[in-house]
């Protein structure tokens, strides 16, 4: 992600991208640490079903990490490997986020906005 260090927003859509995997989650989190000026994070990961708890357990380490990260709009719908213990470990990881928009399916989502 070299040149991207002072981008605001990102949006990208891994819908039905049926290769992604834990790992590639993980690395994905690594490298979003190196844009230190990401406010917003727009994710979509619809039917991405070889994510599980602890794909999201990492990334939320690193999005933790992740300073100025003010607003996140992430998709998990369809991803059938993901439990709440693992949105309870991604929610644990972005209590500082003041904007947070999970969406898990067409039905099924939900929004969390400090103040």
């Amino acid at each position: 992600m070299k040149g991207l260090q002072f981008l605001k927003y990102l949006k990208l859509d891994f819908s039905e991208c049926e290769n992604i995997t834990d790992q590639g989650l993980r690395d994905f989190g690594r490298d979003l640490q190196r844009i230190s000026s990401i406010q917003c994070l727009d994710l979509k990961f619809y039917s991405c079903d070889k994510i599980t708890d602890q794909g999201l357990q990492d990334f939320g380490e690193d999005l933790k990490k992740l300073g100025s990260l003010s607003e996140i709009h992430i998709s998990f719908g369809y991803c059938w490997r993901i439990t709440d213990e693992g949105l309870k470990h991604l929610g644990e990881s972005l209590k500082g986020v003041q904007s947070i928009h999970m969406d898990f399916g067409e039905y099924d989502s939900f929004r969390v906005q400090d103040g």
